[in-house]
């Protein structure tokens, strides 16, 4: 049976990031580690059909370069991740909601214009001589919109 054999040295790449990249072979080979020496691991690829040799070696390689990146973002993003967990976890009371889920800013604004429509209301009721406002604003209004489109 065909095999190939790579050497990959753990001055370039972590034990970790040599046998990701072996796993994502396995669909295709079969995938042998074992150390070679203190700095080094030999890896072997054996086909399960007939696939190319150096097309595996080519495809090797290139996951490597691609774990070795994927394990670099994440030990440089880890504190970035930890600060989510915790901010996802953890409440710390800074931004307080009511029972509507309401912000206090928000709560503030929603009282304006609740004010704002009452006195406009009461402006209202005062131009019609006190009367109370019994239509809406469609059945008071809406023949005359209605006619000017």
């Amino acid at each position: 049976m065909k095999e190939i054999s790579v050497k990959v040295g753990l001055n370039k790449y972590s034990l970790e990031t040599i046998r990701y990249s072996a796993y994502s072979l396995t669909d295709e080979a079969y995938v042998f580690l074992r150390f070679a020496g203190r700095g080094a691991v030999e890896v072997k690829i054996t086909p399960k059909s007939n696939a190319n040799l150096n097309t595996l070696r080519k495809r090797f390689l290139r996951e490597l370069e691609d774990e070795k990146l994927r394990e670099r973002l994440f030990r440089e993003n880890a504190a970035l991740r930890e600060f989510l967990v915790i901010k996802a976890l953890t409440d710390d009371g800074k931004v307080p909601k009511t029972e509507d889920g309401l912000t206090p800013e928000q709560e503030k604004e929603l009282d304006e214009l609740i004010k704002q429509v009452e006195e406009e209301i009461e402006r209202e009721n005062k131009k019609e001589g006190g009367k109370q406002v019994t239509m809406t604003w469609e059945e008071r209004y809406g023949a005359r919109s209605e006619g000017k489109k």
